[in-house]
């Protein structure tokens, strides 16, 4: 099943299937580390967290290294962050897993702006094509 919305239409809630995307192309799904403190296999920051808690529908009960420690916490982070900024990272014209993917990598104006890295590029064209969300 395809993960399509026209942007006219908003953004849809992340299928299990998008966020292992974003998983896959954020550490291949390895537990990570940013600076001293975990940030979990999506490689959530600080201010992204804070972006998360202050913009969504997400009440964290947790601090930021106990949440992004927590998969179900750093799960709903990633849903609220990516509900709250949804947008067209392409251009195509529609909101997919790889505008959510870009966005979660690069943020709301640098996903706009620039294109992933290599690497992630190859981690995220992997990821869509086995899980058929292009």
């Amino acid at each position: 099943m395809r993960d399509v919305w026209h942007s006219a239409l908003g953004s849809p809630l992340l299928s299990d299937d998008c966020l292992e995307c974003i998983a896959a192309t954020a550490t291949d799904h390895k537990p990570a580390m940013c600076g001293p403190s975990p940030c979990s296999i999506y490689r959530i920051s600080r201010p992204y967290w804070q972006d998360a808690i202050r913009l969504g529908q997400f009440i964290a009960a947790q601090d930021y290294e106990s949440c992004v420690s927590n998969p179900e916490c750093a799960t709903e982070t990633v849903r609220s962050f990516i509900t709250s900024y949804a947008r067209d990272c392409d251009g195509d014209g529609l909101i997919l897993c790889r505008d959510h993917i870009m966005l979660h990598q690069l943020g709301p104006t640098g996903c706009l702006q620039r294109t992933l890295p290599a690497f992630s590029r190859n981690r995220m064209d992997v990821c869509l094509r086995q899980k058929e969300l292009e």
